[in-house]
């Protein structure tokens, strides 16, 4: 018997832990999905338009296997951007470990100011933004957090893969379809 008394209460205590960190929820966040824009209370809403700092935020959704959870997400987002007729600035930001899509995120309120701030340093564009979410945060217990490290890692390398490739290459090839178009594309990920 290896086990001690004294391991064999961490070990059950760790064990309980990790499969606890397995067992969150596994939905989206914006399951409101439309083609117009909401205005007023948008927190699932997966299109925004804020009008009194003139521009757009939209969400997209991946699941823990990479795929969109409601690909009406990325049809309304293609179709804002091929509709649009001014000169554009589309920013992507893929969110990272800690984080998701809900309107409560640190990375969701510091995204929407950094387009406040590209919308005030470009006025000539029509600034868009798009929040790529993915299930970034399984445990919200501050310790407890730091256990789902490799969990999330294993995720967010399979988020990286294939559907949401194929969603940027999409993105690229309408904000940017040629190189006389006076259209801005910016991609930003973080960590993981």
């Amino acid at each position: 018997m290896f086990l001690t008394r004294i391991t064999r209460p961490w070990l059950i205590g760790f064990s309980i832990l990790a499969t606890l960190s397995a067992c969150t929820a596994q939905d989206y966040y914006r399951t409101q999905v439309t083609d117009t824009p909401c205005e007023l209370n948008c927190d699932k809403a997966n299109l925004i338009k804020q009008a009194e700092n003139d521009y757009t935020l939209g969400f997209v959704e991946l699941d823990d296997q990479g795929q969109f959870y409601d690909h009406g997400q990325v049809e309304a987002l293609i179709k804002l951007l091929k509709n649009e007729k001014v000169a554009q600035c589309v920013t992507v930001f893929v969110h990272g470990w800690h984080h998701n899509a809900s309107d409560n995120d640190f990375n969701v309120r510091r995204f929407k100011e950094s387009l406040k701030e590209l919308k005030k340093n470009n006025p000539g564009y029509k600034v868009t933004g798009i929040y790529v979410g993915w299930r970034g945060e399984t445990l919200s217990l501050p310790l407890l957090r730091m256990l789902t490290f490799w969990d999330r890692k294993v995720v967010s390398e399979e988020v990286g893969r294939n559907a949401l490739l194929d969603f940027l290459l999409r993105i690229e090839s309408v904000v940017k379809p040629d190189t006389m178009r006076k259209n801005r594309l910016l991609t930003i990920g973080h960590s993981l």
